[in-house]
């Protein structure tokens, strides 16, 4: 029963566990003390703890830590100091809590219990993110890397997105975020998939970038538990208020709003769920939510409450207390470093200030709130702050509407070219129809793949691509970003029959739009290299230049990955050149004939598989691929049945297992982190 419960909670679902863990503890407890029942208690005390519920938390873990010190079961009494740290968070008492949680890492490192140490870390950060204290997590970060495990690297990524998002670097957070994506899923870990989805979807819609956030929006469904729909709501109606549907963002605003006691104690979201509610019109909710909020313990000092109660002041024509509250959130978020919640309460100042009449001062805050929202490429918050400097007649210096312009100069690239080999005799021997079918897959995952990876398709030409990575000249790891899109892309191309060749190589090159509006060009020696590697790549093969793979060997080797050097006569270019020939992991370049062998599954159904595991829904699939949700429904459910599997985790376990999504076999072993 324990390990079913622990089951449900790495899925993200709280309520069923619950009815595990009480279960596994009143078996085992006419037994005797035992580590068993000790851990039983403390997981059923965590579930408590994460759910706010401290009058059940506190008993429940200390009588784990009692149970646990008599039968010398340390790792379950550390371990579950942490989970004693959050009811001291729910109360306002930040040091304390901060404290307990260091004693519970300090106690684990010096046991070499190192799971329980990463855990401390992750949840020592949490501690900071409510209190709020972003400019504090970097010395966790550094502890987690120094760590040296896997899972202890994963989790600093997932940090260094949160703090790059707080910090208002809205583009790294999202690529630190889409790098951590692939990172859990290798791991096979579904409730840092979901974390790292959520992130994306977030930062995107604050971008403005909707198409890329929506794939990873879920609606809040308190059946799944409170605490899940509480994790939820903030993307929700982050992106439905960005998509311009304050009424189906009200709707899982409301949905969580049932429980306002569980709600106004998961911090971070808040602004957001009353932002939508008042939005939709929903006030009474919204006064409810803002009761709640003014109750809590330290409300005047806690920027996330100060800011919920401005909004419902605000909605309710008390201008002068909401301009007050307002201001003074917006200063505590300063404060502490958290550029992205310190702008949205400016914005509030600035419409409580313009609603009050105070044109002036609202003029300069509306002035700041655009130079800020730019600075940080919110486009969210720019729309905001444009509307009012509409309203109050201020003349906005205007907004670049074209692509930015890349600036012109020579920057060290890596550029890749791939082609699909055997085109032409596809062209003669499949069906228009079937052959545009497929064409059109390759180039839809070829984008998902350059995006993925920080770089940028220059151009498609029929069955080519060519993309450049480091297009900014910010980037240090930009060639590893382009092996690793060119071995995703690869892999999927497999499962559609296509082989294709690829050829990268790093160097100098003149970059930048020549035009407004015109696309990124990349001109130099680097692409010619890059170009004639791809026309010497045999089927499924990467051609690496020298120092292509000179930056990337470390990597290649750490993944199993093998390499041949060659030296090749390549057109246009004045003397031998080294090259390294990269097949899939360990063995030679896959063929053709083995596809069906290693994939019993359609076209088709590799396709909507590669999909799923993606995280799509079958009505997102349906509508990328023209298709009907009831088609999609069937091709999913025939892969159910070919392979022997009953549900989506599997599906994309199973899709991961075998590398098609450039990944190793998951670890399904990895310790579940809070």
């Amino acid at each position: 029963m324990r390990l079913a419960g622990r089951f449900q909670l790495d899925h993200n679902r709280h309520d069923v566990a619950m009815l595990y863990y009480p279960r596994a503890a009143e078996a085992m407890t006419p037994l005797g003390p035992s580590a068993d029942l000790a851990r039983a208690l403390m997981l059923q005390g965590a579930l408590e703890s994460i759910s706010h519920r401290a009058e059940l938390a506190e008993p429940l873990l200390l009588a784990a830590i009692e149970i646990a010190t008599q039968v010398g079961a340390d790792d379950v009494r550390i371990w579950s100091l942490q989970y004693l740290a959050t009811p001291l968070v729910d109360a306002n008492q930040y040091e304390e809590a901060v404290e307990l949680t260091e004693q519970s890492y300090r106690e684990a490192l010096a046991a070499g219990m190192v799971a329980i140490a990463e855990s401390a870390l992750n949840n020592l950060n949490s501690d900071y993110l409510w209190w709020p204290r972003p400019d504090h997590f970097q010395s966790a970060i550094d502890r987690l890397h120094a760590l040296g495990t896997e899972v202890g690297a994963t989790l600093a990524l997932k940090w260094e997105s949160i703090a790059a998002y707080y910090d208002g670097r809205l583009a790294d957070s999202l690529a630190i975020a889409t790098r951590m994506l692939e990172v859990a899923t290798r791991l096979g870990n579904p409730r840092e998939m979901e974390g790292a989805g959520r992130h994306i979807a977030t930062v995107s819609s604050l971008l403005g970038r909707l198409d890329q956030a929506r794939p990873y929006v879920v609606r809040p469904n308190p059946d799944e538990g409170i605490q899940a729909a509480v994790d939820r709501v903030g993307t929700w109606c982050r992106f439905h208020l960005a998509n311009g549907d304050a009424t189906l963002a009200a709707e899982g605003a409301s949905v969580v709003v049932s429980d306002p006691g569980a709600l106004v104690r998961a911090l971070p979201w808040l602004d957001c769920v009353m932002e939508a509610l008042l939005a939709a019109g929903e006030l009474e909710d919204a006064r409810s939510l803002a009761r709640a909020a003014v109750v809590q313990p330290g409300y005047d000092g806690q920027p996330y409450l100060l800011v919920v109660a401005a909004r419902l002041e605000l909605a309710e024509g008390r201008t002068d207390a909401a301009v007050e509250l307002a201001r003074r959130a917006a200063e505590l978020f300063g404060t502490v470093g958290d550029r992205v919640d310190g702008l949205s309460a400016r914005i509030v100042l600035a419409q409580a200030l313009t609603d009050a009449g105070r044109t002036d001062e609202a003029t300069r805050e509306v002035s700041r709130c655009l130079d800020d929202s730019r600075r940080i490429q919110a486009r969210y918050f720019e729309e905001k702050a444009s509307a009012l400097a509409r309203r109050i007649g201020f003349e906005m210096p205007e907004s670049p509407t074209e692509a930015p312009v890349v600036e012109i100069g020579e920057k060290l690239v890596t550029v890749l070219f791939a082609d699909i080999r055997g085109y032409t005799a596809m062209t003669t021997g499949l069906p228009p129809a079937e052959l545009a079918d497929r064409i059109s897959a390759f180039q839809r995952w070829a984008q998902h793949e350059v995006n993925r990876h920080r770089g940028l398709i220059d151009k498609f030409a029929g069955d080519a691509v060519m993309a450049t990575f480091n297009a900014s000249g910010t980037s240090i790891d930009h060639s590893q970003h382009a092996l690793e899109a060119a071995i995703a892309l690869r892999d999927k191309a497999a499962l559609l029959d296509l082989q294709i060749g690829v050829g990268i190589a790093v160097g100098p090159a003149i970059v930048g739009r020549l035009a407004m509006g015109a696309n990124v060009s990349v001109l130099g020696e680097t692409t010619n290299l890059a170009s004639r590697l791809e026309g010497q790549a045999s089927a499924s093969e990467i051609l690496l230049s020298a120092e292509g793979y000179r930056r990337v060997k470390d990597w290649l080797s750490a993944q199993g990955y093998q390499a041949s050097r060659d030296t090749l006569e390549l057109k246009g270019i004045a003397r031998p050149a080294e090259a390294w020939r990269v097949g899939s992991r360990g063995l030679e370049a896959p063929t053709a004939t083995s596809a069906d062998d290693r994939f019993p599954l359609t076209k088709r159904e590799r396709e909507v598989a590669i999909m799923v595991a993606d995280g799509l829904t079958n009505k997102q699939i349906a509508t990328r691929l023209f298709r009907s949700e009831r088609v999609i429904d069937n091709h999913v459910q025939h892969c159910f049945t070919k392979l022997g599997i009953h549900n989506r985790v599997e599906l994309t376990r199973w899709v991961i297992d075998r590398g098609l999504v450039g990944a190793d076999e998951a670890d399904l072993s990895a310790p579940f982190k809070w």
